[in-house]
């Protein structure tokens, strides 16, 4: 299924850039249901892992591609968005802030993808519904980035200062 995501929604350029996918139990205390780790090649290689418990029940067929789609993306944005200073300090209005890596590209790609995804499997659809209030827009992954960006602007002056305004309707040249 990684494949067929890859090729279909990513070019082809994400499954060569993974090392391995993994299927495990993450700590009681982890807030996670899967994590997108680069392990700082160049160029930049990844492990996926899914946690494959929602609470205190296995996740679901369809709960399990959802959070592979949503590591898929970071696995993307990440190799390919640009990293030079000035990039970065546009983090906010992009990739998203280092704490989360969910900005308004993110969110763009994520949004897509369930709207498209959901066409194809109504078990999936009702996944993204339920985690998105019906909207498909990833509201824990915005509520997430607000609150870094905020910190970011409260306890580092400097990083405010840097931080380029947010823009509504960002170039895709300015994206990656």
């Amino acid at each position: 299924m990684m494949k067929f995501f890859d090729e279909f929604f990513f070019f082809g350029s994400v499954t060569l850039r993974i090392r391995f996918l993994i299927l495990s139990v993450f700590p009681s205390e982890a807030n996670e249901i899967g994590s997108c780790g680069h392990i700082g090649t160049q160029p930049p290689i990844f492990d996926i892992l899914l946690h494959i418990m929602r609470g205190s029940q296995l996740a679901t067929l369809p709960e399990l591609v959802d959070t592979l789609f949503h590591e898929m993306i970071h696995a993307f944005l990440s190799s390919f968005t640009c990293y030079c200073p000035k990039c970065f300090r546009n983090d906010h209005n992009t990739v998203g802030m280092r704490t989360t890596s969910h900005g308004p590209t993110f969110r763009a790609l994520s949004y897509a993808g369930m709207r498209y995804l959901g066409k194809w499997n109504l078990a999936l659809d009702e996944v993204f519904k339920a985690r998105s209030s019906g909207t498909y827009i990833d509201k824990p992954c915005l509520i997430r980035e607000q609150r870094s960006i905020e910190a970011a602007r409260q306890s580092d002056p400097l990083e405010h200062k840097l931080m380029l305004p947010y823009i509504k309707n960002p170039s895709p040249r300015l994206l990656i």
